[in-house]
């Protein structure tokens, strides 16, 4: 007997378009109403991973930022192994002195000093998840230049 289910969102449970599926909300009601516990594991931070669930009308535990905190439906922190502040601001200054990119998640949110770098990724990501964004970027680029022309 199957007793839990746990999921990614990136390139699982999430389609093209960055949302939960009605066929994939569907699934995870159905499981939940055998009883089944369905858990979304994800290295999103918990605000991140809730704004899709919440958007399908889904409430589920989340398995966020890489494991490194655990939240219940309700959204309390079950397990939060935070690494400590003065680790962490030692960590930082070492990686903005290396010019290596970083985000912290916190209990508040995500933080960047390089907000267009943070962009950028997050483009990164949508189109690594969806190839064919580019090619239909080329085809309505060339539908608007042959109707301009």
């Amino acid at each position: 007997m199957i007793k839990c289910i746990a999921t990614d969102m990136d390139g699982t449970l999430l389609n093209s378009m960055q949302r939960i599926s009605e066929e994939n909300k569907q699934a995870i009601l159905a499981a939940q109403a055998r009883g089944i516990e369905v858990v979304v594991s994800t290295g999103r931070s918990y605000q991140e991973a809730t704004y899709a669930l919440e958007e399908a009308g889904l409430n589920c535990p989340v398995i966020c930022v890489n494991g490194a905190e655990v939240r219940s439906k309700a959204g309390e922190i079950i397990t939060s192994s935070p690494i400590d502040k003065q680790l962490a601001r030692a960590a930082a200054a070492r990686l903005a002195e290396a010019d290596i990119y970083f985000e912290v998640y916190t209990n508040k949110g995500a933080y960047t000093i390089d907000p267009n770098k943070a962009v950028a990724i997050l483009v990164d990501i949508v189109l690594s998840a969806n190839p064919n964004v580019n090619q239909m970027r080329r085809h309505v680029r060339h539908k608007r230049g042959s109707t301009t022309a």
